[in-house]
């Protein structure tokens, strides 16, 4: 028995288009890739749900190419009318080069900026006996990191941490110290210690909503 795609559960999952028609783009600008695939993907589909050959209500899943924004949009993004448009939750915003080709990993002319509160570090959980000079040999959590073999930093115990041992966990600061906001069952590995530092030091030095917006009013450029 069909079940429409209504009732099916939902999700939504990320793809990087890396080849069209057996030829690569990464070398591409952002522009050009973008161009790629309006013209390769989503219009044919369209196309063909137009003619009555695409029967969306039958597909396991949708596509839809997700849309960026010129920095002079910045405002916008961040106001209660986008925000409550957006399909999916939001914590911030990625700043990234338009005339550059796509690379895999991390960047380090991308920014992603999130409110002060929300920052955080994904971290691996080793729950491990305190052997610290002056511990008491208490339990204790060693938040662990990509690229370092020792703690990046440690936990406070709880018991409802126990469970979470061998697990990666997201966490932020709060007065002084982390604090273990919720298990990241989507990923299978902790962030890299230089983005684990990025982020201590964005929370120790903020940068406000307003501050970001003042600084791309200042200094972007705006195109229209």
């Amino acid at each position: 028995m069909h079940t429409p795609a209504s009732q099916l559960p939902k999700s939504a999952n990320r793809a990087f288009v890396l080849y069209v028609a057996g030829t690569s783009v990464v070398n591409l600008s952002y522009y050009d890739r973008e161009r790629i695939i309006q013209k390769e993907i989503i219009d044919p589909r369209n196309l063909a749900l137009q003619k009555g050959k695409l029967d969306k209500s039958r597909e396991p899943f949708g596509v839809r190419r997700k849309d960026f924004y010129d920095i002079s949009c910045v405002e916008k993004l961040l106001g209660p009318k986008f925000l409550e448009a957006v399909l999916h939750e939001t914590d911030g915003v990625v700043f990234q080069p338009v005339n550059d080709p796509y690379r895999g990993g991390s960047s380090p002319k991308l920014l992603k900026w999130k409110p002060p509160e929300l920052n955080s570090v994904d971290f691996l959980l080793h729950i491990k006996k305190d052997t610290r000079p002056g511990s008491l040999g208490t339990l204790i959590g060693h938040l662990m990191v990509t690229g370092l073999h020792a703690p990046f930093d440690y936990i406070k115990m709880t018991k409802d941490l126990m469970k979470y041992d061998g697990k990666i966990i997201e966490c932020t600061v709060a007065d002084g110290a982390w604090k273990f906001l919720r298990e990241r069952t989507d990923k299978d590995s902790p962030n890299s210690y230089q983005t684990a530092q990025a982020v201590k030091e964005s929370i120790r030095f903020p940068v406000t909503q307003s501050d970001l917006l003042k600084f791309v009013k200042e200094h972007s450029y705006r195109p229209f």
